[in-house]
């Protein structure tokens, strides 16, 4: 207010010079202007905090926003400078030292964001304030600190175009920074420092006078700190630790004439002595480095190649691991920045670089390594570009062309190798990363420049497998990890060319036994392998004779009697058929596939050894083609076509191969399920339709067989030879009890591609296993169940056109189902409630038209009907006009021109939820028993299926755009029909019941009003007076739910019930209950505090309060 009544002209005309310049530039730190609101937001954030300081710096804004308003200004950056410094400059003298540090605070925050031409216009008024209060307060860390950071954007604010250093005032106020970072106290010095920082790179002029003052200052200190003798330099010592630390920030912005004079006094200090100290060597190094790392730095290239040169006799200083460290960083930085300037023109100093950091592994001091490791990765990403290598610098003895990119690598290759063969040490490990990064920049150009250093690195690698000790020697991984790398980056091709395989007439010879398995272990999974290099040319050319090669000299060796030599070749026969699985990714399937595609079906068929890898290799083949049909590149896409198409023209061959297995062969290692979906799924549609076909008749007729056989054993009760015949037909029964199991999984292999004819077909088959007609199998009711579970999720088409047909099947046998069976029907009701259509009242009274419950009558009416023509609606695609690969897509899409599913827009949204409900009512019992299964999977199914019952409701198009009533309508008589699950007469029921209660309540809680919430707590709650620990069970999961997810308002209405009714099972420690309950008590008191909890128990619970309190500060 003082502020406000002021009428010091001065004071005025800043006022308004200042507000009255908002129009102007505002050039800042981001070059973009900010709020009052993100300017203060630290404070604005704070204003309720117990902080006394934040309290105050709120007053004060709030003071100014009242100024602001009354004078009805704009709020700006500028306004707000304007009377915090007015208010500065007036009280200075009269102010506490807390409240000009508030000041200071203040505009220190702002005067980032206040306009150039602001400040310049009153520059001498504000630098005269400063002045003063330096002047006054130059003790205070509270004042001195924002003060310098205001000093530095001030003097950045002159105008450049006269040289400021002429000016007193200017002048007055950098000496005073440049002497703080220098000071004593740390916190002055960062500030000091980041103050020059701020001036000197805000343009080229004003670098180059912050360099005239810097320059002298630190000579100055320098030669006195020479002068001074070596006992007597303790303090002179502390002023050149500061000096150095400053220039580390602030020698790369300085003007290039300075950075060369100052950086070359530097090192000149470093080598005669002067910076005698581990420390100065270790700072001197340090702001070297800086100099080269900053991506702001000035420094020149000619500066940059003489101080290089210096940098290698700095090498003489190592005294100590640590000044070696910054030695390391000095050079890399100093190499990367004289290579960026010229890269053609400087690879010698890189290839001297590279070398001197290899030949430093001598050290094995465990910190030098890592340093080494890093920075060596570091020149190798940054230096080396391998697309500027050409082969033909190469000249007829075979030598490289001098400083050439082809030079520095085949050097640098060459020092990796001669490190590798001196003696092991300790870093090693270092050293293989090195190696690895090396091989991964080469990528194929390894064998031009490294085959002798991959070829030390397999040596190596075969010396540490072929180690007898139990003791693995600790750089294998490594080793490992380098060698994969190599042969990723050149392929299996120049790998094998390397580590060659030779073949004799009776014998072979591996010198490498190991490669094999390890390139199929480390390669044959890597989704970042070239596929050129992959070539399945090379598989099938190449790798399969080796193979046929080996297994003559096997038969040969058998035929001597040679049984161990025998098994050497097997194993060896088939760790070659292994590299199948890497060949995956290759692009060139097309062209050679044919070539091998017999020789694979007679592994498959007459190999059993071999089964495994080929059926792998055939299934990633399959796959990863089909993944690069969805390819945005048009070329990889074709390609990949091209390659199915030729995989797929076998199929006719690999199919029944697969059968025959499927019906033998019972090993799970083999994946014959996945590899006949896989040939199935790029097979031609008339193809798949005569397998299937055949599979189906099959299966229908090995049920037919099991049914007469039932109905023959019922009827012939007085047979005189019973006995025998009931043996006969109990082996028989056998058989064809396991081809139709056989059948049916075979069946589902089929499923994803199949037309709605077939589906029809495959529905007949399996309808009687689903009714249980005649026969009770539970193991071909699951396969069954399995089947129909499978066509609702790949056909929801089918399921939408049929559900009349599918709802009466499955409501039908709710009391025949066995339990095995529940997981798959489980999925099938879920299937059959997304496909509920919506809006449509034809089929939604055909629907629910007869949905009483049936009699065991009409039951046994339903088992007898056989499937009639209408039985299953066909849709009438025209499917030879489909494409043969695209069936599932085709079947997936429901048609809006078919008659059942057009939509009536007269639909009253009550009868169409009263439908749903009509049809929930008989399912939901059995959805909600079957959340208490042994078996997990139902049980996750089970929760699946009333969470798509409820979201049927909620995602009605009708209904989310009703009111909130009609949305009640749904949810809400939802969680009533569930919650009537609590009369059940079990306590298995009611405990199934609240469990569905629960998930149903996480999920849709939003969806509640309040009253209903509420009473849904209450009705659930009540129970927990039960003696039935199961049932209480439950329902302390359910109160989980309740604290966890319910709004705090609506459970704070309900939380002295709750708490009574829970703390009844406190003190019960059998089925852990008491600790149950206490973690339901932590949460309350999370929510609502130990007073308001404690409120609600009784006395004879307060010991349970008191430790939770005790708990929670414990963890405090």
């Amino acid at each position: 207010n003082n502020n406000n009544n002021n009428n010091n002209n001065n004071n005025n005309n800043l006022n308004l010079n200042l507000i009255n310049s908002n129009n102007l530039i505002n050039t800042n730190n981001n070059n973009q202007t900010k709020t009052i609101e993100q300017i203060f937001e630290k404070i604005y954030k704070n204003s309720n905090s117990k902080d006394e300081r934040f309290k105050r710096l709120n007053a004060v804004l709030t003071a100014i926003d009242q100024i602001i308003i009354e004078k009805k200004t704009t709020p700006t950056p500028n306004a707000y400078f304007a009377l915090l410094f007015t208010s500065l400059a007036d009280n200075w003298k009269k102010t506490t030292e807390n409240e000009a540090s508030m000041l200071l605070y203040l505009i220190a925050i702002l005067i980032p964001n206040v306009t150039i031409a602001g400040l310049r216009t009153k520059f001498s008024t504000i630098a005269t304030v400063f002045c003063n209060l330096i002047d006054t307060n130059c003790e205070s860390l509270t004042i001195l600190q924002p003060l310098i950071k205001c000093i530095g954007y001030l003097i950045r604010a002159q105008d450049h175009s006269n040289p400021w250093l002429s000016q007193g005032q200017t002048l007055k106020l950098f000496n005073f920074i440049l002497t703080i970072t220098i000071d004593s106290r740390q916190k002055l010095r960062k500030s000091a420092i980041k103050a020059i920082r701020i001036i000197a790179e805000f343009n080229s002029f004003s670098a180059k006078e912050c360099a005239e003052v810097i320059f002298p200052f630190c000579e100055k200190l320098f030669n006195n700190s020479n002068e001074t003798d070596l006992p007597n330099r303790k303090k002179e010592n502390l002023l050149i630790q500061s000096t150095l630390l400053m220039l580390t920030s602030v020698l790369p912005v300085l003007h290039r004439v300075t950075i060369a004079s100052l950086s070359q006094t530097i090192i000149e200090n470093l080598l005669n002595g002067v910076f005698f100290t581990q420390q100065m060597v270790i700072t001197g190094f340090e702001c070297l480095t800086m100099l080269f790392n900053d991506p702001k730095s000035n420094i020149s290239f000619e500066t940059t190649a003489k101080l290089y040169e210096k940098i290698y006799e700095l090498q003489s200083l190592e005294s100590s691991s640590i000044v070696f460290l910054q030695f390391i960083q000095l050079l890399t930085s100093a190499t990367i920045k004289l290579i960026s300037f010229n890269p053609n023109l400087n690879l010698e100093n890189l290839s001297i670089a590279l070398t001197t950091l290899v030949d430093s592994y001598y050290n094995e001091d465990i910190q030098v390594s890592k340093c080494l490791t890093e920075n060596i990765k570091k020149l190798i990403n940054s230096t080396i570009d391998i697309s500027k290598i050409n082969i033909d610098n190469v000249n007829e003895q075979n030598e490289w062309n001098t400083a050439s990119i082809e030079e520095t690598i085949a050097n640098f290759a060459e020092h990796l190798q001669n490190a590798t063969l001196q003696s092991y040490k300790s870093n090693w490990s270092q050293l293989l990363i090195v190696l690895t990064v090396f091989f991964q920049k080469l990528g194929p150009y390894i064998t031009t420049f490294a085959s002798e250093l991959f070829k030390q690195t397999g040596s190596l690698l075969e010396t540490m497998n072929s180690n007898t000790n139990n003791n693995k020697i600790p750089i294998t991984p490594q080793l490992e990890q380098a060698f994969e790398a190599a042969i990723i980056a050149i392929g299996p091709k120049e790998t094998l060319e390397l580590f060659p395989i030779y073949f004799e007439d009776d014998a072979i010879r591996l010198p490498r036994v190991w490669i094999l398995p390890f390139i199929k272990h480390h390669t044959g999974t890597k989704d970042k392998i070239n596929p050129n290099l992959w070539s399945f040319e090379y598989f099938a050319n190449t790798i399969v004779f080796w193979a046929d090669q080996i297994k003559e000299l096997q038969q040969k060796a058998i035929s001597k009697g040679h049984e161990t030599r025998s098994r050497h070749l097997r194993a060896i026969y088939v760790q070659i058929w292994d590299l199948f699985t890497c060949f995956s990714q290759a692009s060139d399937v097309a062209q050679h596939f044919p070539i091998v595609a017999r020789r694979l079906g007679i592994a498959i068929s007459d190999e059993p050894p071999l089964r495994i890898s080929v059926l792998n290799g055939l299934i990633q083949l399959i796959e990863h083609n089909k993944t690069n049909l969805q390819s945005q590149n048009e070329s990889i896409a074709n390609l990949a076509k091209q390659n199915i198409n030729s995989i797929a023209q076998y199929s006719k061959n690999f199919l029944p191969i697969l059968f025959n297995l499927y019906s033998t062969v019972r090993e799970e290692q083999i994946p014959l399920p996945t590899s006949i979906i896989a040939f199935v799924s790029i097979s031609s549609k008339e193809l798949v339709n005569t397998f299937f076909s055949s599979v189906v008749a099959k299966l229908i007729e090995a049920t037919k067989i099991i049914t007469t056989e039932a109905k023959s054993n019922n009827n012939n009760n007085n047979n005189n030879n019973k006995e025998i015949k009931k043996k006969s037909n109990k082996l028989q029964k056998l058989n064809d009890r396991a081809a139709a199991l056989f059948l049916s999984d075979l069946t589902c292999c089929f499923i994803q591609s199949l037309n709605q004819t077939s589906l029809k077909l495959l529905y007949k088959a399996i309808k009687p296993q689903l009714l249980q007609q005649i026969i009770s199998d539970y193991k071909l009711e699951k396969k069954s169940y399995k089947i129909l579970s499978l066509m609702c999720q790949y056909h929801p088409k089918f399921v939408y056109r049929n559900i009349d047909k599918l709802l009466q099947v499955v409501l039908g046998t709710l009391n025949s189902c066995s339990s095995p069976s529940k997981k798959s029907r489980l999925r099938c009701i879920s299937s059959i409630v997304k496909s509920l259509p919506v809006n449509n009242e034809k089929l939604l009274k055909k629907l629910t038209l007869k949905k009483k419950k049936k009699s065991s009558k009409s039951i046994k009416k339903l088992q007898d009907s056989d499937m009639q023509t209408d039985d299953i609606d066909i849709i009438n695609n025209d499917d030879n006009n489909n494409n043969d690969n695209n069936n599932n897509d085709n079947d997936a899409e429901i048609d809006g021109n078919d008659n059942d599913a057009e939509i009536d827009g007269n639909v009253d949204i009550e009868y169409e939820i009263n439908a749903f409900k009509k049809l929930f009512a008989e399912i939901v019992a059995e959805v909600i028993l079957c959340t208490k299964e042994k078996n997990n999977k139902a049980r996750k199914e089970a929760y699946n299926t009333l969470i798509e019952m409820a979201e049927k409701l909620r995602q009605n198009p009708l209904v989310e755009n009703q009111p909130i009533n009609v949305l009640d309508l749904g949810i809400k008589e939802f969680f009533l029909m569930v919650l009537a699950g609590l009369a059940g007469k079990t306590p298995f029921m009611i405990s199934a019941s609240t469990l569905a209660l629960s998930r149903l309540l996480f999920e849709f809680q939003k969806y509640l009003d309040a009253e209903t919430l509420i009473q849904l707590i209450d009705a659930v709650t009540v129970l927990l007076k039960s003696p039935n620990r199961e049932i209480v069970t439950s329902i302390l999961g359910f109160c989980k739910v309740v604290i966890v997810s319910i709004n705090r308002d609506i459970l704070e209405s309900v939380l002295q019930t709750l708490v009574s009714r829970l703390v009844v099972w406190a003190n019960e420690a059998k089925n852990q209950f008491r600790t149950k309950i206490r973690i339901l008590f932590e949460r309350l008191v999370r929510k609502f505090g130990f007073d308001k909890i404690a409120t609600f128990l009784p006395p004879s619970e307060s010991k349970l309060m008191a430790y939770i309190k005790k708990e929670k500060q414990r963890k405090k």
